[in-house]
């Protein structure tokens, strides 16, 4: 696995390989999967809605199923997050100042922690349209909400959702050693999910610290089950 970039050792080692050599920690594994027949794997897509977290789609694949949600973070999207107020607070406090100026269509804030080469109007110009872009689909701004800290190839990557009437996107300020290295925006992205028995599909990443659970009850109800919590939906 060492010499694959898609399953890092250096990121493997310190957590899952030595927990499991050692046994002196909870290891999350891989479920062990079992068939489903196609129709009842159809009888289950659909369209959820779990409340704050937004919509989730639920499909059925030639092999297994597949889901997304609105909200990237409620999958692991993002990788894992360093809870928000540890030692990356000054970078949070900053995000969130930059963030919420931005918000005011006040884009000098964001100009000066890049601080590159770029004239202010080409930062404030893409930055407008960016913002511009959210509120046509999203509708008026309303909060911000810091989700924690990640990291994009090693540096802190500071994980911001932003509200607007309907959703709205999450990003991640990237920062390097001085400055504002870049930002992102984490889209919502389909996930494989493995089948534990007709009506219990998981989905499992070894960066994340648990599996994500789906559970479907009676007809058009389902119940999603993270490290942080369950939340119910109903299909649409």
């Amino acid at each position: 696995m060492s010499n694959q970039p898609v399953i890092p050792a250096t990121q493997l080692a310190p957590r899952q390989l030595e927990a499991l050599v050692f046994g002196d920690a909870a290891i999350a594994q891989p479920p062990v999967p079992v068939a489903v027949p196609r129709e009842q794997r159809d009888a289950l897509a659909g369209t959820y809605n779990v409340g704050t977290s937004g919509a989730v789609v639920v499909r059925s694949t030639p092999d297994a199923l597949e889901a997304e949600a609105a909200d990237p973070g409620l999958f692991g999207t993002f990788g894992a997050l360093t809870p928000p107020g540890g030692r990356f607070a000054a970078l949070e406090t900053r995000s969130m100042a930059v963030l919420g100026a931005a918000a005011k269509d006040d884009f000098r804030p964001l100009f000066e922690a890049f601080s590159d080469d770029r004239p202010f109007e080409v930062v404030q110009g893409n930055q407008r349209r960016f913002w511009g872009g959210w509120r046509t689909e999203f509708g008026e701004f309303r909060r911000l909400e810091l989700l924690g800290t990640g990291t994009a190839q090693g540096d802190p990557a500071v994980t911001v959702r932003l509200h607007f009437e309907r959703g709205g996107p999450t990003l991640q300020l990237i920062w390097g050693p001085r400055r504002l290295a870049g930002f992102r925006v984490i889209p919502p992205a389909p996930v494989a999910l493995v089948a534990e028995s007709a009506t219990s599909w998981v989905y499992y990443n070894y960066r994340t610290p648990a599996p994500v659970r789906l559970r479907f009850g009676p007809p058009g109800t389902l119940e999603i089950e993270t490290a942080q919590g369950t939340v119910s939906g109903k299909r649409q």
